[in-house]
């Protein structure tokens, strides 16, 4: 299975979480599928997004698109997002039962 996490801060939660739902069709179109979104106990502007993808190119693309930095700047991103391309090896989770 292959995931994506992005790393970044917000300025405000409440600004950016309503433009990031905007862009789930465009994240849809690129094989994207928003998983969970998790937030720094520490440092509650720091959020973790992680996406289970279909296809490693479509995803790379998507995030080198510059219409998401655009949205991301709209929507209060604070710094360079971090970005991690990975695929699960083993996996402990199991499906509900």
């Amino acid at each position: 299975m292959l995931w994506i996490v992005v790393r970044h801060k917000v300025k405000d939660y409440a600004v950016w979480k309503p433009l990031f739902d905007t862009d789930i069709p465009e994240q849809k179109a690129a094989g994207l599928q928003i998983m969970e979104i998790d937030r720094n106990v520490d440092d509650p502007s720091e959020l973790f997004l992680v996406f289970q993808a279909e296809d490693l190119a479509k995803a790379k693309a998507f995030y080198a698109d510059p219409r998401l930095k655009e949205v991301m700047i709209k929507g209060g991103v604070a710094d360079e997002p971090s970005l991690f391309f990975m695929e699960t090896v083993e996996s402990y989770m199991k499906p509900p039962a």
